[in-house]
């Protein structure tokens, strides 16, 4: 029996030496690996999907300005082309020697061209440098 109680003394020693020496942290550690481990992964994949957030949000950010930058392109590229073809035709109107005289012909063609230009040649003004219409 001595022997029963002192082995089991020797063991209470080690299991408390143990405990003071970390013994439960490694048990602590055993049982709550899971845990850890499962929180470690959703830290993990937290960050990876805030990274491919703001990856998507800068290419998403990037093609609204291309799509942006090519719509105003091709607006201006119309206008462009709008204001060429009135500028040619005002130079021909106005060089025209028949329109020039002041004939009745001439005045139906000068009617003609502006009931076709109309609403370009009502917002069309001739300006002196400081912005007063002539």
């Amino acid at each position: 029996m001595t022997t029963a109680r002192a082995e089991e003394d020797s063991n209470g020693r080690e299991d408390a030496q143990s405990v003071r020496h970390g013994g439960w942290l490694r048990k602590g550690l055993r049982s709550g690996r899971p845990v850890l481990l499962a929180a470690l992964a959703a830290a993990t994949f937290t960050g990876l999907l805030a990274w491919r957030h703001r990856g998507f949000e800068s290419e998403l950010i990037d093609r609204f300005q291309q799509y942006q930058l090519d719509s105003a392109r091709g607006m201006a590229g119309a206008i462009e082309e709008v204001f060429d073809d009135l500028v040619k035709s005002l130079t021909l109107v106005s060089t025209r020697e028949e329109i020039l005289e002041g004939g009745q012909t001439s005045r139906g063609m000068v009617e003609s061209y502006y009931a076709m230009q109309s609403d370009v040649l009502e917002y069309l003004a001739v300006r002196d440098a400081a912005g007063k219409i002539l």
